[in-house]
């Protein structure tokens, strides 16, 4: 008995011993793994941020634009914070002084300089962390400054005047800042113009959502040089009680472009013909004919006409001329009818040097040659 015991006395120790090898073999493992990969396992930052956009809605030029954010650790070490860099009206006021400990929060305020911004901005500013998440992250703050003095719209435009009669225009002139402005020692390119400036109604201001403003109506003379015009108008605005003092926000500049042309004395219009007086017909089988019917219009005084000659190039081509009533011949309105017959040669008059051409000589006083355009067509041999 006694040597059975021994026997199994060794064996329990033996047991043992392979037992404290197996963890001592896996604990050296453990050891090695840590050391290859030294980054498994290590308390790391992590940078939370609620809102990292904001918007300070409409402001006054003067006031403040800032924000105060706040940056939470909400990860297991300390978590770093330095500045990567801003946009060029962005600076950052405040930084966490210190690193920001696991469970709590820092602020970082943004501010924007908005001296000569007028309506929206956006502002960013990027930081850098020790978060292996989140090594970069941006800050934006946006928002809308209001106008000291704007006009709507700030151009004028008018195509199709008719000649030697006066021309007006209406722009509106606002401000969001001051409660009363006045327009003053205004300058202008273009000769003959004036105006009149009428203050605003309440409904305007509402709907502009502005605090003051004007009504210009401007006038050009019916002889103006030339006809056609383009040129501005410049005036400086001024807050109630400013006038004579140095003020760092007036005077403010208000320019208006005006510009308009005359309608042409002739037009032709249809669904065939592009911005350059190009007729197109397309390609056609041989035997097969094609139309295009245009509509001119002739305006001025001299609107009734007789055509005299009509010049085309292929000279196959048929081209009629005329007013499908007295009464439209008196408004101006006449129709042209350009058709490839049916015996119509086969060829190309697409390219430059063979597309077609079309005149229309008339007794018009003004424009004997009351139309020249071009016709892109070709006749396939079979």
């Amino acid at each position: 008995m006694r040597r059975k015991y021994a026997i199994l006395g060794v064996t329990g120790i033996m047991s043992a011993a392979v037992v404290f090898a197996v963890i001592a073999m896996l604990s050296g493992a453990a050891t090695q793994a840590r050391q290859v990969n030294p980054a498994a396992g290590a308390l790391a930052p992590r940078c939370a941020i609620t809102d990292p956009e904001q918007d300070l809605g409409v402001i006054d030029p003067a006031d403040k634009c800032r924000h105060t954010f706040i940056i939470r650790n909400e990860g297991d070490a300390p978590l770093k914070i330095a500045k990567a860099g801003t946009s060029c009206k962005c600076t950052v006021s405040m930084l966490p002084s210190q690193d920001i400990p696991p469970g709590m929060s820092g602020p970082i305020e943004i501010e924007s300089k908005t001296e000569g911004i007028e309506g929206p901005f956006s502002h960013i500013a990027a930081f850098l962390t020790n978060d292996p998440k989140r090594p970069r992250f941006e800050l934006r703050i946006e928002g809308e400054i209001r106008r000291y003095v704007f006009a709507s719209p700030p151009s004028i435009y008018l195509p199709d005047l008719k000649a030697d009669e006066p021309v007006e225009m209406i722009a509106e002139i606002f401000s969001e800042v001051w409660n009363e402005f006045a327009l003053q020692n205004a300058a202008s390119t273009i000769d003959g113009l004036s105006w009149e400036l009428i203050p605003a109604a309440s409904e305007q201001l509402k709907q502009r959502k502005a605090k003051s403003g004007y009504t210009a109506k401007f006038r050009i003379p019916a002889d103006r040089p030339g006809n056609d015009f383009s040129g501005w108008i410049e005036f400086e605005a001024v807050p109630a009680g400013a006038q004579g003092k140095r003020l760092p926000e007036c005077p403010r500049k208000v320019h208006i472009v005006l510009a308009g042309k005359n309608a042409a004395l002739r037009t032709v219009f249809g669904p065939q013909i592009d911005h350059q007086g190009i007729v197109h017909l397309g390609m056609l089988r041989r035997g097969e004919p094609a139309r295009a019917n245009l509509l001119l219009k002739i305006r001025g005084e001299h609107r009734e006409i007789n055509v005299q000659r009509i010049e085309c190039s292929p000279d196959f081509l048929d081209v009629k001329v005329y007013a499908l009533t007295p009464e439209l011949a008196q408004q101006g309105l006449y129709q042209i009818s350009i058709e490839i017959p049916r015996d119509a040669p086969p060829g190309s008059h697409v390219l430059p040097g063979e597309i077609g051409t079309l005149r229309i000589l008339t007794d018009h006083p003004d424009m004997p040659e009351i139309v020249a355009l071009k016709v892109s067509f070709g006749v396939l041999s079979e």
